[in-house]
């Protein structure tokens, strides 16, 4: 005959971590889900066109200076002065018009036109590009 059993041993430690198995295979493909609903249509994009306003102005020996504006509710984005006929003046200016350049005589006014100063004979013609 035996005798009792005796108190359980300790544990024992943890063995290595066994190899990483084989990546299962890719799963079916969902259906695609319902189109959202459209959006808001934005706003009105600026610049939708571009007009030019001239001034005219007889030079006929001396200086002369033409100024042009842009209407109200337009920009003011360029502009330019030249003489008629070719070669019978001298442009002395074409600069933007306004308060930072001390034309305007609103302060704090932004460029709200163009000017041309010139000298000569001819015809002095001051263009100034708006957009609206």
């Amino acid at each position: 005959m035996s005798g009792p059993a005796g108190p359980t041993g300790a544990t024992g430690q943890i063995g290595p971590t066994g190899a990483t198995g084989p990546e299962g295979a890719t799963g079916p493909t969902r259906p695609t889900g319902p189109t959202g609903p459209t959006g808001p249509t934005g706003p009105t994009g600026g610049l939708n066109h571009v007009v030019t306003r001239d001034t005219l102005v007889n030079m006929s020996g001396g200086t002369y200076t033409g100024d042009s504006f842009c209407n109200p509710g337009e920009t003011a984005i360029g502009g330019s002065a030249n003489i008629i006929p070719d070669g019978t003046g001298t442009v002395l200016t074409s600069r933007p018009d306004g308060d930072t350049f001390g034309d305007s005589p609103d302060n704090g006014s932004s460029f709200v036109g163009w000017r041309g100063v010139d000298t000569g004979t001819g015809l002095l013609v001051v263009h100034v590009f708006c957009a609206s």
